[in-house]
């Protein structure tokens, strides 16, 4: 969370973030385990986003290891 929290900091208005993580997949070197792509979308909303479109990939989002894809854009509404 606090590098999603930097990253709006440090972002001009105007830039854009393009998220990719993955989802149910608990591997060490993981910092934060999603269990779900909804934890994921929250936690890019809970930094200062806007979450503007979404992408699962697979489909089956129940699978471990799926992973989730946002654009977000800030709280003034400018795509990130």
């Amino acid at each position: 969370m606090a590098a999603l929290k930097a990253t709006a900091r440090r972002l001009r208005p105007g830039g854009r973030l393009w998220v990719n993580v993955p989802i149910n997949s608990p591997a060490p070197d993981h910092i934060y385990l999603f269990r779900t792509p909804e934890e994921a979308v929250d936690a890019v909303q809970a930094a200062g986003f806007e979450v503007s479109e979404t992408a699962f990939f697979p489909d089956d989002r129940a699978e471990p290891g799926a992973g989730a894809q946002a654009k977000a854009y800030d709280h003034h509404g400018h795509f990130r």
